[in-house]
């Protein structure tokens, strides 16, 4: 799967609740360094091929400030993404020197 300019320009820096937690799941030297996509109307084709050419490989859940967070790590040819399992269900998190590779 390769990604086109415009593909990665939808990726963007999301300042999510768990980003710290999120940034040293993905071993960044910083919180800048995760990227995330939003599914929207405008990305909705992109965030379910990314999620129908992943493998999910295991699910992560903590509890921060008394509020349950819950994530699938997915792997897509050999790089890890974390996609959010909230409610909204809406984003895909991402190490920004890994999004070069896709």
């Amino acid at each position: 799967m390769k990604f086109n300019e415009d593909q990665k320009n939808f990726f963007n820096f999301t300042n999510h609740e768990c980003i710290k937690d999120l940034s040293s799941l993905l071993n960044t030297k910083s919180i800048e360094d995760v990227l995330s996509i939003q599914n929207n109307k405008e990305t909705n084709d992109l965030f379910e091929k990314i999620i129908n050419k992943a493998n999910r490989v295991g699910s992560l859940y903590f509890k921060k400030n008394n509020k349950g967070y819950e994530f699938d790590l997915l792997f897509l040819q050999g790089i890890t993404l974390v996609k959010d399992l909230s409610k909204r269900n809406e984003f895909i998190f991402i190490r920004s020197s890994d999004l070069d590779l896709l």
